[in-house]
């Protein structure tokens, strides 16, 4: 996808640019390209709900545990009878951090938007 590259345009500009092979009136340019950044807004809010749920599903961890997971991970021991909270548990710290990896570049994107 081209109009995600780095470069001097800022991101709806580039967008623009992407799309204009389409022929489209102008004005149509313009909707369809304010369609897709509705679209990423919408999907940041998601993430961002995402990271939530999955912060509250650590706090379970956390607080019964009484530590973070690395702390809990570095003194794991697979012989021991929290194999199971330790799978869960890791499941909610990768799910946050994908989340917080793919909410970066969605807002990354969206600071590039001119403000209206």
């Amino acid at each position: 996808m081209p109009f995600l590259g780095v470069g001097i345009m800022g991101f709806s500009d580039r967008l623009i640019s992407y799309l204009q092979p389409l022929n489209l009136p102008e004005t149509e340019l313009g909707k369809l390209a304010d369609s897709v950044i509705a679209a990423m807004e919408l999907r940041a809010k998601e993430l961002r709900d995402a990271i939530e749920a999955a912060q509250c599903e650590q706090e379970v961890y956390e607080r019964k545990y009484r530590m973070d997971f690395g702390e809990f991970r570095a003194g794991y021991n697979p012989e021991q009878s929290f194999q199971e909270d330790y799978i869960n548990w890791g499941f909610w710290q990768r799910v946050k951090m994908n989340r917080v990896s793919l909410l970066a570049q969605y807002e990354g994107l969206l600071q590039d938007m001119p403000e209206c």
